[in-house]
Order: structure tokens, then C-alpha cells, then sequence
């Protein structure tokens, strides 16, 4: 009864605490309670936040799996107006976050999007920027990265990402597009670490039965 005892107890330590990891890195969306994911923040050059035209911060967290957000929605996305200083873009340009790195043909599942498209304000030439999410519940669709000079992608890392240079075809843009999309959801570290433990526990009994 004991053995079976400390069995069952070292079982659960393993399972509970590798549950309790993954719970702190994944997010499972439902319809009211979507998760934050992926932000963009466009900045001037000296990486100073700016405002649309609109007068509001040039900036947005995205819900993941908000259908407001997906590739499969009418919706246009979190869409910012802005007047900056030329270059501007002349023809709209997309840069893809890609799910895994492209193929030797160039084929890859693609996540989120931010798309580049020219803007004529009172003022003169402007830029908009629209910032589309993927939804969770949606497969992704696959990017041909080479099929035009104006699809540019760059993978995923989880970390910020400054993808100016690619929407406007030059080294040195007028502003900063910086995206941050979410990292795989892998279990930590410390995951393993727990789940290792409880196998530990798991040999120690099981030796002990083996003695006995």
C-alpha cells in the first residue's frame, strides 16, 4: 500500500506540475475570452512612438484567435494612417511572419501579416499600415515568399522584429515597424526539470519494490 502509495504520488507531482508549466506559456482562446498574442508599435526613426492621423498611438495588441484579426474575416485588420516622411511606399508591399522557414521553393505556412499601402492625405503623400493576426481555430495559408518582389517574409522568433526595411524597400525607412508574434508554445525548462523529478521518483520506487 505504500509503494503504490508513493507511486501514485510521485504520478501526479510529474503530471501536475508539467500541466502547471505549460499553463503559464499557453493560452486557449474562446470566444469571450481571446488571448493577447501578437503586438506592432510604429515608431520614427529614432524609435520615438508616434500617432496616426487619428491622433492615437501607433500601436496594437492582437488578440489571438479574435476573429476580428483573421485572414478568414472581411475585417481590414488593425489599420493605422499615417503621414511620414518620404520614402513613401508607391505600391503596397507585404511582409509575412512566417510559421516555419520557407521551402527551397519558397513555400511556407505563414502567421501574421503587416501590408504596406500608399495614402494621400491633405497634407501630401502617406502611408498605411494594416497589421492582420491569424486565428487559432484557422489553418494557416501557405506564403510563396518568392513569387513577388513586393512579399517579403521573415520567420518567427517570439522576440521584436523590425520589419520596416522590408515594407519599404530601403535601408534606411522614415519609421519603425516593429511586430512581435507569439513564440511556439513549447514547455519550459522547467518543465522537464519537474517531469524529470517525478520520473526519478517513479525509478526509486520501483527499485525499492525490486529489493523488497
Amino acid at each position: 500500500m505504500i509503494r503504490f502509495s508513493l507511486f501514485l504520488a510521485a504520478t501526479l507531482s510529474a503530471v501536475l506540475w508539467t500541466n502547471y508549466a505549460y499553463a503559464a506559456t499557453t493560452c486557449v482562446p474562446t470566444p469571450l475570452a481571446p488571448c493577447p498574442s501578437d503586438t506592432i508599435q510604429i515608431t520614427d526613426a529614432n524609435g520615438n512612438v508616434i500617432n496616426d492621423t487619428n491622433g492615437k498611438p501607433a500601436s496594437a495588441v492582437i488578440n489571438e484567435g479574435d476573429p476580428a484579426e483573421s485572414f478568414t474575416s472581411t475585417s481590414n485588420g488593425v489599420v493605422f494612417n499615417l503621414a511620414v516622411p518620404p520614402p513613401s511606399p508607391s505600391a503596397s508591399t507585404a511582409v509575412w511572419l512566417l510559421e516555419a522557414a520557407p521551402d527551397a521553393n519558397g513555400l511556407a505556412p505563414g502567421s501574421d501579416v503587416v501590408q504596406t499601402n500608399p495614402l494621400s492625405l491633405p497634407s501630401g503623400p502617406g502611408t498605411q499600415i494594416v497589421f492582420l493576426s491569424d486565428a487559432d481555430n484557422q489553418p494557416p495559408p501557405i506564403i510563396a515568399c518568392n513569387a513577388s518582389p513586393l512579399v517579403r517574409c521573415v520567420v518567427e522568433t517570439g522576440a521584436p522584429q523590425n520589419v520596416a526595411s522590408l515594407l519599404f524597400g530601403v535601408a534606411a525607412p522614415p519609421i519603425q515597424v516593429i511586430v512581435q508574434s507569439d513564440p511556439a508554445e513549447v514547455p519550459e525548462p522547467g518543465t522537464f526539470l519537474l517531469l524529470g523529478t517525478g520520473l526519478a521518483g517513479l525509478a526509486v520506487v520501483r527499485g525499492r519494490h525490486y529489493l523488497v
